[in-house]
């Protein structure tokens, strides 16, 4: 789907800039090459964020800044920082940023890009590919909480534990 409409894009804007090839390609220097190039790398940024998941903002924003995620695809469970998943709005964010370098690194800076990728809506292409799940959540937080040891060591009767102003450390305590 986004092929067809970038492609649609394309020839929309080139449409509109003028019948004269020889103005397009003044406008558009090495028109293939960079077209292609963009494409590219539009479809290779959206493939990554994909991949790291997108959340929809309002249940990412609920949840607490260090929360432990845990996708579940085809019944393998990864555990995730919420701040290794994208929002629509900071997958947007890094497309943006994203395009920025690859104008200033490839595509000479040219302004008849940055109307091009505003053309291209890029934030109608980004849709949650997670979501929420409470119950699950908290089946794997109680399962982690009752795999948790209560004690750790062994300590015989009278065996003194910790003297009087002596350090306490992880190993003593």
């Amino acid at each position: 789907a986004f092929q067809q409409h970038f492609k649609l894009i394309w020839k929309e804007k080139l449409d509109t800039i003028t019948p004269n090839s020889q103005k397009k390609s003044m406008l558009f220097p090495n028109d293939k090459k960079s077209i292609n190039t963009l494409q590219k790398h539009i479809l290779k940024e959206l493939q990554f964020i994909y991949t790291k998941g997108v959340l929809p903002a309002v249940e990412l924003d609920e949840l607490p800044q260090q929360f432990q995620l845990v996708v579940v695809q085809d019944n393998f469970a990864e555990e995730l920082e919420n701040s290794e998943v994208f929002t629509q709005l900071s997958a947007y964010s890094y497309m943006r940023d994203s395009f920025n370098l690859l104008l200033k690194e490839e595509l000479q800076n040219d302004s008849n890009y940055i109307g091009f990728f505003n053309q291209l809506n890029i934030n109608n292409f980004i849709v949650p590919n997670l979501s929420f799940d409470e119950a699950t959540t908290d089946k794997i937080h109680n399962s982690k909480l009752e795999n948790l040891p209560v004690t750790r060591g062994m300590v015989q009767k009278g065996q003194r534990i910790i003297s009087r102003g002596e350090m306490v450390t992880d190993e003593k305590f």
